[in-house]
């Protein structure tokens, strides 16, 4: 696949991320193989080709694997005709080896757990040579280059000579073999398929298979694309704290530092001369008191204090003496009626509280007169 790159490094070089984004859309392939290749039809040719030498190269693999790991097993010996070897839910379990005899054959029946079974029957000994012998045999021959007389010799011994007439029950042995483990294989491709409808799945392996490739090579893609995001992310990330960390430290440094230490202590001094001025003030101000005021003066201030205090708590009982009085006659002082003078609200005045009012105002009036009468009287006389 492509190299991943960066994304600072494309954010950082326009030109060199349009070049990338052309190489990966429209000239290479996820894989690196470009897109505009004049020979790609004659690869294509020889890429099926191969396809089908690698199918044909499994299928002998596979095969060889199944005859030598069934008799790795020790498999058991198929029933001699075809028709009573069932075609599908025989396992490993089914098979077992007898100790020197012949290696017995499996029962028939799918778990039958106490139910009744087919008979064992006994492998044929010279097919069990034969499953014994065809694993080597098939290993080793080709490498080895045997001649044609000495092959030809080997296969017309026994127990070789006998593989025409036992090639059916070999086909069965391994048919029987192939089947169990392509359900195990399904088995792990589907696990929560019912067991009885496994064989469904068995044709559709191969496609499986390469659909669970194709999704595990994109799955990577997508791996390596959101890992690259994640670390472009966390640089940023980094840089923002990076930057906060060079902010923070600024700030500590103008708190903490020379020019901080230096702005304290002018402040300080700022500080301490305030207060030299304050206790200067106050000394200033204790002389000045003791040469305008004498020595008996503050005594007398505080005599003259509380004399005032007294007389204002005197005038406060006198003047709420003076507005019971004026309640018995009928007149209420109220805070705005400043001291009585009829300057309140004259509806809410009771007729004997109009009336007192008007007595005092006509006494005041006569009291004027009397005193402008007694001035020219006085003025007369002199005169």
């Amino acid at each position: 696949m492509l190299p991943p790159v960066d994304e600072s490094v494309l954010t950082d070089n326009p030109d060199f991320e349009k070049l990338y984004k052309s190489l990966s859309a429209d000239i290479l392939s996820p894989d690196g193989s470009t897109k505009k290749d004049p020979a790609a039809e004659q690869r294509d040719a020889v890429r099926q080709e191969l396809k089908e030498y690698r199918l044909r190269a499994t299928r002998q693999h596979l095969l060889k694997q199944a005859l030598a790991t069934a008799t790795s097993q020790s498999a058991a010996s198929q029933p001699a005709a075809p028709k009573q070897i069932p075609q599908h839910g025989r396992t490993r379990s089914h098979l077992t080896r007898a100790s020197s005899n012949p290696v017995a054959a499996a029962d028939g029946g799918e778990g039958g757990g106490g139910s009744s079974s087919s008979p064992q029957q006994q492998l044929p000994p010279e097919l069990v040579d034969l499953l014994l012998l065809l694993p080597d045999f098939l290993e080793k021959a080709p490498r080895q280059l045997l001649p044609q007389q000495t092959l030809r010799l080997l296969l017309s011994t026994p127990p070789f000579s006998h593989f025409p007439s036992h090639l059916s029950s070999l086909t069965a042995i391994l048919s029987t073999h192939l089947t169990t483990q392509s359900a195990s294989l399904t088995r792990v491709l589907h696990p929560t398929t019912n067991a009885s409808f496994l064989h469904r799945h068995t044709v559709n392996l191969p496609v499986t298979t390469s659909d669970l490739v194709s999704k595990l090579s994109a799955t990577r893609r997508e791996l390596t694309d959101a890992r690259l995001r994640t670390t472009t992310t966390l640089l940023s990330h980094l840089d923002q704290h990076a930057r906060a960390l060079s902010i923070l430290i600024r700030a500590l440094e103008a708190k903490h530092g020379p020019a901080a230490h230096s702005t304290a202590l002018r402040s300080q001094r700022s500080h301490l001369e305030a207060a030299l001025w304050a206790a200067s003030l106050r000394l200033l101000l204790l002389e000045t008191k003791g040469r305008v005021y004498p020595k008996g003066a503050g005594g007398a201030l505080r005599n003259y204090r509380r004399h005032l205090r007294d007389a204002q708590m005197r005038l406060e009982d006198a003047s709420r003496v003076r507005e019971r009085e004026l309640e018995d006659y009928g007149v209420v002082v109220r805070p705005g009626d400043a001291g009585g003078d009829g300057s309140g609200d004259e509806n809410e005045m009771s007729t004997k509280e109009r009336r007192m009012r008007e007595m005092a105002r006509i006494w005041r009036e006569m009291e004027g007169r009397l005193e402008e009468i007694q001035a020219d009287l006085d003025r007369l006389g002199k005169s």
